[in-house]
């Protein structure tokens, strides 16, 4: 990133989770990320440990045979279980809650899980709850930012609120011959939190350009979803984010 370029702000979890007197800078942060790259890191979060865990798990699964992956197969595009994409991107999808009672089932699966490695489904779990308890904090700050009460995005997420874990891995088995992309979008969940290995490739789209948010360690990226946009007329807009691939490196 040169100098010009804009910064991806870091925002401090026990600053965002405070009292509205001393929150104000961190929920300023926030709004402030609104006008630009709708993205920010989300550092001293509390979900070290569970992050470190879970990509282990993670590489566990993605490593074990191509039958007992497909065992575990996801039986929509979206759904939970096992996916292979295209040859070099593996996904594992996990939901929240399962499917709760009274959920269309063509809208939420019940989760599949491999019988390896073992302790998935617990760190998995874990692991979702604490996104779930970060996600309220972000959304409170979100709250303050527009004037309203701490409650009012809590009020649309309940326990059986849909949490969507998906677990990815590009096995990228020569290097290109130039920088490949996946198509840009945009995420339709209210906000994404996403746990990045060292390799990085996230870009966000700002004032026509792509800038990089490169890997910070013991960070989470922070990127506003559709919902969102929708719920605050835009004065929070999505992030517009893509994946550049330039190495023969794995990544997850």
């Amino acid at each position: 990133m040169d100098g010009g370029a804009p910064r991806i702000a870091t925002v401090d979890r026990p600053a965002l989770a405070g009292p509205p007197g001393s929150s104000r800078p961190a929920v300023e942060q926030v709004r402030q990320a609104a006008a630009g790259e709708s993205t920010f890191y989300l550092r001293r979060h509390g979900a070290e440990e569970i992050v470190r865990r879970l990509q282990h798990h993670q590489e566990a699964v993605f490593e074990l045979p191509r039958e007992e992956k497909t065992l575990v197969g996801a039986r929509a595009p979206q759904g939970p279980g096992y996916q292979l994409r295209d040859p070099d991107h593996q996904v594992f999808v996990v939901l929240r809650g399962g499917a709760p009672a009274g959920t269309t089932r063509a809208f939420v699966e019940s989760n599949q899980w491999p019988a390896r490695p073992p302790g998935l489904i617990d760190v998995a779990t874990r692991y979702l709850d604490a996104m779930y308890e970060l996600s309220m904090d972000v959304l409170r700050a979100i709250a303050r930012g527009l004037d309203l009460h701490d409650e009012f995005f809590e009020l649309f997420f309940g326990p059986h609120a849909i949490e969507n874990l998906q677990l990815h891995q590009y096995d990228r088995r020569q290097a290109p011959a130039r920088p490949e992309f996946l198509s840009s979008h945009v995420d339709p969940p209210a906000i994404t939190l996403i746990a990045q290995d060292e390799v990085g490739g996230l870009e966000s789209l700002v004032a026509g350009g792509w800038v990089p948010v490169s890997p910070v360690p013991g960070t989470l990226v922070v990127q506003f979803g559709e919902f969102l946009a929708r719920w605050t007329n835009h004065r929070y807009p999505p992030s517009v984010h893509r994946v550049v691939n330039s190495t023969v490196v794995r990544r997850t």
